[in-house]
């Protein structure tokens, strides 16, 4: 959980709830349904402080994103909503810290910082091997939700913010 006082983000100016950290003993209940791309990570691992501002806008810019774009007459996505990105896909982002939660970490098999990795309804589908872009994650996380909902992806990929963005212009 994001705890106490943790932050919302704001996104095409959208209030974006904190992602996800999960716990070590939390980690089975918390993938159990769905898809969840997981960041396993050190807080003191160089390459991992880098690419957090890539991993946080991803999640946002997809948090925000409306899977029925041009179909409904909402101008901004209903996030609680069942045709919101998380209700159309069952697809989420979340972190997990390996110097707390090491055990947990081990048992997946992360042997190195960052490691991300998906898993289906609770078991481990792959572990990411793509580059570290945004294109890259982000024409990831596409091939995925095209695979979960058949024909519901722009077939050309979707443009993505730079990492830090804190918004973009999805009519172009």
């Amino acid at each position: 959980s994001g705890g106490e006082g943790a932050e919302y983000t704001v996104f095409n100016g959208i209030k974006v709830p904190p992602m996800k950290d999960i716990e070590g003993d939390r980690f089975a209940e918390t993938i159990k349904e769905g898809y969840w791309w997981v960041k396993h990570y050190s807080p003191y691992c160089g390459h991992c402080n880098a690419i957090k501002p890539h991993w946080q806008t991803l999640y946002e810019f997809y948090y925000t994103s409306d899977p029925l774009e041009g179909r409904t007459k909402n101008a901004q996505p209903d996030v609680d909503s069942p045709n919101s990105f998380h209700g159309f896909y069952n697809f989420h982002f979340a972190s997990m810290n390996c110097i707390a939660f090491g055990d947990t970490c081990d048992k997946n098999g992360v042997k190195s910082w960052p490691t991300f990795n998906l898993y289906k309804d609770g078991e481990f589908v792959e572990t990411y091997k793509g580059g570290r872009t945004m294109q890259e994650f982000s024409h990831y996380v596409e091939e995925k939700l095209e695979q979960i909902k058949p024909g519901s992806r722009p077939r050309e990929g979707v443009k993505v913010p730079a990492a830090g963005q804190t918004s973009i212009d999805r009519s172009e």
